[in-house]
């Protein structure tokens, strides 16, 4: 009876006490299913942002790899445009030589025109008069009728400066006092030409016959005289060269003013 009565007393407890653990264990049940929906929602949330972030990384990507190539193509467009003005700059330095040079040979055109203006103006006025001859036949005191006409010939030179252009002048006496100009020299600014034609080079007008140029051959000049060209200098493998003290002449009608 005792024993019956401490089991009455004990048994309630035992159930009590398993009855509030297993509560607790259902309790922390339902707290962990919370916690894990909880989990879940917030898992797909990161996974809804880690998808936008993909996007957006992938159009970054692609904006990135497009300004890349654009980048690329600028580079090359500079490169090409580098070559090219590079190559007009050797161009130009290959231009501005050559005028440096045609500038050093005009110069030295100028310099040689001026030291022949000078030399003229410098020159005295020259005369030749016929030498006196005694007559040894006083009978008759006639000549021939086709005897040519004894002259005084008067070589004058005058250099007169309008507008830089010079002008010299030869005059012709003849016995019975008349002036007839046989020849005018005209002066101009220095000029480059070049023959029409294979042409024959002369060491005065109407003289005597020098050499052969061939056609194309360019000289410089700044005197004509009548249907006469004096050369002045000449071009040699692109190279200017002063005639010097030599008289040379050409045919105007066989050369023409060289154009640039």
């Amino acid at each position: 009876m005792r024993l019956l009565t401490v089991m009455i007393c004990v048994v309630p407890l035992v159930f009590a006490n398993e009855t509030k653990r297993i509560e607790d264990i259902v309790s922390d049940i339902t707290q962990l299913r919370q916690a894990y929906e909880q989990c879940q929602n917030d898992l797909q949330g990161q996974n809804k942002s880690l998808h936008a972030l993909t996007e957006k990384t992938q159009v970054q990507q692609v904006e990135n790899d497009a300004e890349k190539n654009r980048a690329t193509r600028i580079i090359e467009d500079y490169k090409v445009e580098n070559a090219l003005l590079l190559k007009r700059e050797q161009k130009l330095q290959r231009e501005l030589d050559t005028i440096k040079k045609r500038v050093a040979s005009l110069e030295q055109l100028v310099k040689d025109q001026r030291e022949h203006i000078a030399s003229m103006s410098s020159n005295d006025t020259k005369v030749q008069t016929p030498c006196k001859t005694t007559n040894t036949n006083p009978f008759p005191k006639l000549l021939p009728k086709n005897a040519p006409e004894k002259k005084i010939v008067v070589t004058k030179e005058v250099t007169a400066l309008k507008d830089d252009t010079h002008v010299a002048s030869k005059t012709v006496i003849h016995a019975k006092e008349e002036k007839k100009v046989v020849a005018v020299s005209e002066f101009f600014d220095p000029t480059t030409f070049r023959l029409k034609e294979e042409s024959n080079i002369f060491n005065a007008p109407h003289g005597k016959a020098l050499k052969t140029w061939e056609a194309k051959t360019s000289f410089t000049s700044n005197e004509k005289r009548g249907a006469w060209t004096r050369i002045t200098g000449y071009f040699v493998e692109g190279k200017w060269r002063p005639s010097g003290k030599n008289q040379f002449w050409i045919e105007t009608k066989r050369i023409e003013k060289k154009q640039r």
